[in-house]
């Protein structure tokens, strides 16, 4: 196969629409619903986003705080970007473990969606000579939302989550941004309209009516990020849940059409023993959710939540 120069691919739009293609099927044999790309600019401001840091949104989250400049602007993490590609996993599946968020049933989304991504960056490395990328899978100092929006991956909701007109907004983002130019995707119009599904069924008012997620309020900070004692008024409100908050996404009408995109082999969690769990270390924990996110939760914090859950659910 024949490799291409950087100054060939950023000079031809007939090669980078078939490099682009060929991102685009590759992915959906790994498995990702939806694929787009957005264009790097030299300004590429992110609004809004130290607003609701300086409002205090990010509770104790210090990490969106020290890194609020780059994840403004993904030059400074990057220089050398020109394309943004946005990759989307779905994983909604049938399932009645309600108690902890969907999003965890599965291996550790990180670990998985990164593997796939990487394995599309090292392919393009074998046609385009000097490739430079990197690789976001909400750990990186990017913003990733705005990212998909840009990409024509959704909207932003009043909820902030992305919202696909087909599959709503039940997946999982991944990012890999290239030193290459890609046709970027169209945008798609916000559709919430007047919609409050999502304010409205929010049982501690966390969401605010400009998309604002305020964690202070929020039970999937408290539940999975909260390393201390969780607020009264917020606890009084902990009844359906042990891990994350599924409940805004459960109300979305956008969410419907979910049965479109069950993603069978997601979920690998059996039935929550919960009054086993509560006799566990550290490491039984580890053990007993296996290679899911919780697993890297700490037991005191899965403890509270669980004594919590059961004394609210008296």
């Amino acid at each position: 196969m024949k490799k291409y120069m950087i100054e060939e691919v950023n000079g031809s739009v007939e090669l980078q629409m078939e490099i682009k293609n060929k991102i685009r099927n590759i992915a959906k044999e790994l498995g990702f619903a939806v694929s787009g790309v957005a264009e790097v600019k030299e300004i590429n401001t992110i609004l809004n986003l130290k607003n609701w840091v300086e409002l205090g949104c990010h509770a104790d989250m210090e990490w969106f705080r020290k890194s609020i400049d780059t994840r403004e602007e993904i030059r400074i993490w990057f220089y050398e970007s020109k394309s943004v590609i946005v990759f989307g996993y779905p994983y909604w599946h049938k399932c009645c473990i309600d108690q902890i968020a969907m999003y965890a049933h599965g291996y550790d989304y990180h670990k998985v969606i990164k593997k796939k991504i990487k394995s599309i960056a090292l392919l393009l490395s074998t046609i385009i000579e000097k490739l430079k990328f990197k690789i976001s899978v909400d750990t990186g100092p990017v913003h990733e939302k705005e990212w998909a929006v840009r990409a024509g991956i959704g909207w932003q909701g009043k909820n902030s989550l992305v919202i696909n007109p087909i599959m709503g907004s039940w997946f999982l983002l991944g990012i890999l941004i290239v030193n290459i130019c890609l046709p970027r995707d169209k945008e798609i119009r916000n559709q919430c309209g007047d919609c409050r599904k999502c304010i409205e069924s929010c049982p501690t008012e966390a969401i605010n009516y400009k998309g604002y997620i305020d964690c202070r309020k929020c039970l999937a900070y408290h539940t999975v990020e909260n390393k201390d004692i969780i607020p009264s008024n917020i606890k009084d409100k902990i009844k359906n849940t042990i891990f994350g908050c599924d409940i805004c996404q459960k109300k979305c009408p956008w969410n419907e059409n979910k049965i479109l995109y069950d993603n069978k082999g997601f979920c690998i969690l059996g039935d929550i023993d919960k009054e086993k769990i509560i006799e566990m270390n550290d490491k039984e924990l580890a053990i007993y959710f296996g290679k899911t996110p919780i697993g890297k939760s700490r037991i005191n914090r899965f403890k509270r939540n669980i004594e919590i859950y059961k004394k609210n659910r008296e």
